[in-house]
C-alpha cells in the first residue's frame, strides 16, 4: 500500500518538474541560436566593411558579406557604404531570422542587427 502512494507522489513530482526542464531547454536552444545568428552575421559585415575599405565597390562588398554567412537570409538589408578619407567605414546589416521554437518574444522571427568596422584604405 505505501510503496503505491510513493510511486504516485514521483508521478507528481515528474509530471510538475518537466514542463520546467523542458522550457530551460528550449530556451537555451532559443538564446543559442540567436547568439550564433548574432555573431556570425557581425563577422559578415565587417567582411562586407573590409572589402569595401579596399574596393571601394558596395556591389562587391555585399557579395563579400553574403559570402561570408552562407546562412544570411535574401531579404538581409546592407547599409552604410561609404568611406571618407582617414576614417573608417560602417557597415550594418539587418536580417530577419527564424526562431528555432517560436515559443518565445517575437514569435516565429527575431530581427538582427549587425555591424561591422573597417579602417579605409587610401
Amino acid at each position: 500500500m505505501r510503496r503505491s502512494r510513493e510511486r504516485g507522489a514521483v508521478m507528481v513530482e515528474f509530471a510538475l518538474i518537466v514542463p520546467l526542464l523542458l522550457l530551460l531547454v528550449l530556451g537555451l536552444i532559443e538564446y543559442g541560436y540567436r547568439y550564433s545568428r548574432s555573431s556570425v552575421l557581425n563577422n559578415a559585415a565587417f567582411v562586407a566593411a573590409r572589402d569595401y575599405s579596399i574596393h571601394k565597390d558596395a556591389a562587391a562588398a555585399q557579395a563579400a558579406g553574403r559570402a561570408a554567412d552562407n546562412r544570411m537570409p535574401s531579404g538581409a538589408a546592407f547599409a552604410g557604404f561609404s568611406c571618407p578619407p582617414g576614417g573608417n567605414v560602417t557597415v550594418t546589416i539587418t536580417s530577419t531570422e527564424n526562431s528555432p521554437t517560436g515559443l518565445f518574444p517575437g514569435g516565429d522571427t527575431f530581427v538582427v542587427n549587425a555591424k561591422g568596422v573597417a579602417r579605409c584604405e587610401d
